[in-house]
């Protein structure tokens, strides 16, 4: 499935951003056979023409499944999660091996310079509630500074999960736990998890965004409603964002497009988990009144809204709350109070055409309502001309008459002859 194309104007945004950042990309094993591992290649060719530095890590796990299979072995683990047995580890080395050609090859077919690098090393894991981990391993150390040499000199620095001591004894990392390990050590802005799955999936459902506490507590209290292949990355997303890597993105790699439009769309198409707020409904301030009014110039063309000049909207500016994105305004709603009637209008809601459809009206008016509750609203009101089956079936509100309406809100109606349909929720 293909993506609709960037807007141009987000790429141009972000660019000044993210150049000279650094990106720890981690390829699942999935992604490295699937059919779109090219285009994931030419979405890393373009964020290295934009001067962002790229780090990949690699997994093998279901390579190493399918070769242990046709050899008829018994893996004593696959993720490196577990313990690591001398046979496992055997074909481990041997697969990642291939697994790290076959990368390298595609990464030259991009003319993109890259070297599979031996500056980090491993030492046992050791014994873990009483068992002894084999040849499983975690970091010892690795050298910063001469992979950020590669860096700066063009050079897209590649990660085994074998790495080795300095003996030369080979041990088997978790792949997600290498990727977290490298954004850490080297300040990266982004780690990326590319999967076969549509984002962090709790409960059936993929989520677009959430933040570090949210998903501490979906971990703590229902670790069962993720997705089970998903729990190592979000528990390498949590020790990444508490050691202030920016965010973590977690994607379908399967996906055509989806790296670009994760990183320049505001809203994106995986799993963003953050640990400062990312996006927001607030109040609107006073500089925000001219965005609100560009956003709302298509609607009003269209006959979706009621036109509202700048004035209007920098006179009632306290009454409207927004949907942020990095400073930008992706929505608005404008709230009406009626204090003699105990009533609450939502008006004017609006999202950028190019982000509709992905959640952000109903964060408006959910917050709306929200607020409407915790200050003792009786009802909210809603007028309508296309968007009745919107607050009807999302919200639940029901279908009203003229009469409802406050006296003040009933001349309104009349004199602008949009025939609006009128829609009430009750909160009492």
């Amino acid at each position: 499935m293909s993506l609709k194309p960037i807007n141009l104007r987000d790429i141009l945004e972000y660019v000044p951003r993210f150049q000279d950042h650094t990106f720890v990309i981690s390829l699942d094993s999935a992604i490295v056979e699937h059919t779109n591992f090219e285009s994931i290649l030419i979405d890393i060719a373009v964020l290295r023409s934009l001067n962002i530095h790229i780090v990949l890590t690699f997994g093998i796990a279901e390579q190493l499944r399918k070769a242990a299979e046709a050899q008829n072995l018994n893996l004593s683990d696959s993720t490196g999660e577990g313990s690591t047995n001398a046979r496992t580890l055997e074909l481990a080395e041997k697969i990642a091996g291939e697994q790290a050609a076959i990368i390298m090859k595609g990464l030259s077919g991009q003319s993109l310079p890259c070297a599979l690098t031996n500056e980090i090393f491993a030492r046992p894991r050791g014994i873990v509630s009483g068992e002894d981990q084999g040849f499983s391993g975690v970091i010892d150390r690795l050298n910063e500074g001469r992979i950020h040499k590669l860096m700066s000199d063009g050079v897209i620095p590649l990660f085994s999960p074998i790495l080795y001591d300095n003996r030369g004894q080979a041990f088997r990392l978790n792949s997600d736990h290498l990727a977290s390990s490298m954004a850490i050590a080297l300040k990266a802005s982004k780690l990326i998890y590319l999967t076969a799955h549509p984002g962090l999936i709790v409960g059936g459902k993929s989520i677009l965004n959430l933040s570090l506490e949210k998903l501490n507590q979906h971990l703590e209290t229902g670790i069962e409603s993720i997705n089970t292949s998903l729990i190592s990355k979000a528990r390498e997303t949590i020790r990444a964002l508490q050691a202030d890597t920016d965010r973590v993105h977690i994607l379908d790699g399967r996906q055509d497009g989806a790296l670009l439009t994760e990183i320049f769309d505001k809203v994106g198409v995986g799993t963003m988990i953050h640990q400062n707020q990312y996006d927001q409904v607030r109040n609107a301030l006073a500089d925000d009144a001219p965005g609100i009014y560009a956003l709302t110039k298509h609607a009003v063309k269209n006959d979706k809204l009621r036109q509202r000049s700048l004035p209007e909207i920098e006179a009632n500016i306290a009454d409207y709350l927004i949907y942020e994105v990095d400073h930008s305004i992706l929505g608005s709603v404008l709230q009406i109070r009626y204090p003699d009637a105990n009533v609450l209008e939502i008006a004017s809601v609006n999202v950028q055409a190019f982000h509709q459809g992905k959640g952000i009206g109903r964060k408006l008016v959910g917050f709306a309502i929200e607020q409407a509750k915790a200050y003792g609203y009786d009802k909210v009101l809603a007028l309508s001309t296309q968007a009745t089956g919107y607050f009807t079936e999302q919200f639940a509100f029901q279908p009203a008459e003229k009469s409802d309406l406050p006296p003040d809100r009933i001349s309104l109606y009349e004199e602008d002859q949009r025939n609006s349909e009128i829609l009430v929720l009750p909160l009492k």
